[in-house]
């Protein structure tokens, strides 16, 4: 089985975010990937101090900078798509938002940039909220990545680009974030039981963009 997933890391850092076109072929419980095409985009100076005080703003101040945020997302994810020629070849779109509040233990964990917002800009299915179930249930966000790294870990072939070559350290993230959203699509544990997480977790939000 093959998977084409489009991985948005933006994780805490206000200054821009990663866009990449991967994809992964499952055998058996093997698991491969390769990472087609990637984009690391700088806000502009207005997004960036927008997000640097987003916690300081009103509720409904809020939750129209969460939507919008997400429109803009989204249309830089269609500026990816054209740029790189990737119309009619992404099956779905991972989104690790940008991070607001991280509490675990008061069971606090914010992302902005609203799911359904790429979805309507994209027209694609988006996977957000990956660790939402997972701090519900006593987890930490810091382990959002441990079933997925440990899926690549143990495949014996890895490759980028069409290469033999170990995924680069400063790429990885993003790998992590769209294959957590292909193994949510495939109703799969994405979350594994650490650091004080009662049981594993199937964990993602899921818009559909295209028409019903």
């Amino acid at each position: 089985m093959i998977y084409k997933a489009i991985g948005v890391n933006s994780d805490g850092n206000p200054a821009g975010t990663t866009i990449a076109f991967i994809t992964f072929t499952v055998t058996g419980k093997q698991w491969q990937y390769q990472l087609l095409a990637q984009s690391k985009i700088v806000y502009n100076e207005q997004w960036q101090q927008q997000l640097q005080s987003a916690t300081a703003l009103c509720v409904a101040d809020y939750i129209q900078l969460h939507q919008h945020f997400g429109e803009y997302i989204g249309q830089l994810i269609n500026s990816f798509i054209e740029q790189h020629s990737l119309q009619h070849q992404v099956q779905l779109i991972v989104y690790n938002g940008h991070n607001i509040i991280n509490l675990p233990l008061k069971k606090l964990f914010v992302q902005l940039g609203d799911g359904a917002c790429i979805a309507a800009a994209t027209g694609l299915a988006v996977i957000g909220n990956l660790t939402a179930i997972d701090i519900a249930l006593g987890g930490k966000a810091a382990n959002i990545f441990s079933k997925a790294l440990l899926l690549l870990s143990a495949s014996e072939e890895k490759s980028i680009d069409n290469t033999n070559t170990l995924i680069p350290y400063q790429h990885k993230d993003v790998v992590l974030t769209a294959l957590l959203g292909v193994l949510r699509w495939r109703e799969e544990a994405t979350v594994l039981p650490l650091n004080g997480s009662l049981k594993a977790s199937i964990g993602g939000a899921v818009w559909i963009g295209s028409e019903a």
